[in-house]
């Protein structure tokens, strides 16, 4: 379908994810709360700091196969990159087919 490959990009569909969450939150009350580092820096600290003891995981924006993603509690502790990230609340107990996690 043409424009999907778009979508696939983890930082576009944050993106995107973000803007109908703001506009129609009833009808996207499912999607965790996420950040994209570099440009959303201070509305994670923020978030951070308004809940200390969540976990966080870390996705590079660019990537696959769980490569580069890491679990944390705080601001991240960035690898030295010039990749972009994509910070979200980790969901302990996802939704799993054949107990794996899968994408939609």
């Amino acid at each position: 379908m043409p424009g999907t490959e778009y979508l696939a990009r983890k930082k576009v569909l944050s993106t995107v994810l973000n803007r109908m969450s703001r506009y129609f939150p009833a009808h996207f009350d499912f999607v965790p709360k996420e950040f994209l580092l570099p440009e959303e820096e201070f509305e994670l600290r923020d978030a951070v700091e308004d809940e200390p003891r969540r976990w966080w995981i870390a996705k590079p924006s660019k990537g696959c196969g769980g490569e580069g993603i890491f679990l944390h509690r705080g601001y991240p502790n960035l690898p030295e990159t010039n990749q972009d990230f994509v910070i979200q609340h980790y969901i302990s107990n996802p939704l799993l087919l054949d107990k794996k996690k899968f994408d939609l």
